[in-house]
């Protein structure tokens, strides 16, 4: 569900070209005293500048960035693609659409930072761009404030980590997934606050069942990562083998662990959160689909030899079994003897691979 809204609004806005304002008035000629006739950019450097600007008013900063490019050996490859991306930003830069400080005298301003801010600037816009259209409403006080580069950059991590976390809720029913952005992209909200929210598994609560169905048709979609092991009663195990998978069959329910601070390093780390790129979901229907207890996921081979009631959290299969909130299950054996019976549980969570 892209955000058209956010496109218009960049398409409509009046956009403040450069070349128009105050913001550069350098010429051709400045740039050639600067950079062409010390030697700083040769001829063929000279000719890279001129054609992307055709000597126009940003020649003159088109210069400064080739030139800062090359002392700090940041230029790649292909530099006049990387020249135009910049002088394509600056001629569309829209004041009013996430503005850079200093960007209004840009003729005084570290070229360093306009254009780390550039850069940064450029993904936030692109994220933005994938979200529904409310966030562009009750967001715009952020949209409008001015950051430098550092700024920049601490905005466009928060703005991915809660991109990442809506697109886990797409695979909702229209319905659900309005009733779940209505709660996240309140009027006056701030990028803080969607962190805040999507880390708060709770408020994710309610408004949809999930069925064993439901759960077959996941598994079905996604038969190449996942196969069921085990299935009685209530009780049905997923063997999932992917980061990507486990993703899938968590976000059937409002409140699952893929939600948590956790999924970002696993997902990114899946080695570390698995065995051999294995894990095994153990799924409750006799729970409701927004319980804790309605999925659990063991990550690492359990150690069938640990007592029975071990209260200590460092035992050895701590770290090892989780419920939906992303909790731990410290002495998870309990647990599976409750559900499986040891013995039974010993031949289901084998993580060897057929």
């Amino acid at each position: 569900m892209k955000n058209w809204n956010l496109i218009r609004i960049f398409e409509k806005i009046n956009h403040v070209k450069l070349q128009s304002t105050s913001l550069l008035t350098e010429n051709v000629q400045l740039a050639d005293k600067i950079y062409f006739k010390t030697g700083k950019l040769d001829a063929n450097q000279k000719q890279t500048v001129m054609s992307i600007t055709n000597g126009d008013n940003h020649t003159k900063f088109i210069a400064d960035s080739f030139y800062y490019l090359i002392k700090q050996k940041y230029i790649s490859s292909d530099p006049i693609k990387e020249l135009r991306n910049i002088y394509d930003q600056i001629t569309t830069y829209n004041k009013n659409v996430f503005p850079i400080k200093g960007l209004t005298d840009i003729n005084n301003s570290d070229v360093d930072n306009i254009l780390y801010a550039l850069q940064k600037r450029s993904d936030i816009i692109k994220l933005f761009k994938t979200f529904p259209s409310t966030a562009t409403r009750n967001l715009k006080a952020e949209i409008r404030q001015e950051r430098n580069g550092s700024e920049m950059e601490d905005y466009r991590h928060l703005t991915e980590y809660v991109a990442g976390h809506i697109g886990y809720i797409m695979n909702r029913d229209e319905k659900t997934q309005n009733k779940i952005l209505q709660k996240m992209f309140k009027n006056g909200a701030t990028m803080e606050q969607l962190v805040d929210f999507v880390e708060e598994k709770v408020n994710l609560l309610g408004g949809i069942n999930v069925t064993r169905n439901l759960i077959l048709n996941v598994v079905k979609e996604n038969i190449d990562d996942m196969k069921i092991v085990y299935e009685s009663g209530k009780i049905m195990v997923v063997r999932v083998e992917s980061p990507e998978a486990i993703k899938n069959i968590g976000c059937t329910s409002l409140w699952c662990f893929t939600y948590g601070k956790g999924f970002e390093n696993a997902y990114r780390q899946w080695n570390e959160y698995s065995t051999d790129d294995m894990v095994y979901v153990i799924i409750d229907f006799s729970s409701t689909s927004d319980s804790s207890d309605f999925m659990h996921v063991v990550i690492k081979p359990l150690d069938w030899e640990e007592e029975e009631g071990n209260e200590d959290g460092d035992g050895v299969n701590s770290m090892k079994v989780f419920d939906m909130g992303n909790d731990q299950l410290e002495t998870p054996l309990p647990f599976m003897s409750r559900i499986f019976g040891l013995e039974n549980a010993k031949r289901i969570f084998t993580f060897e691979w057929d």
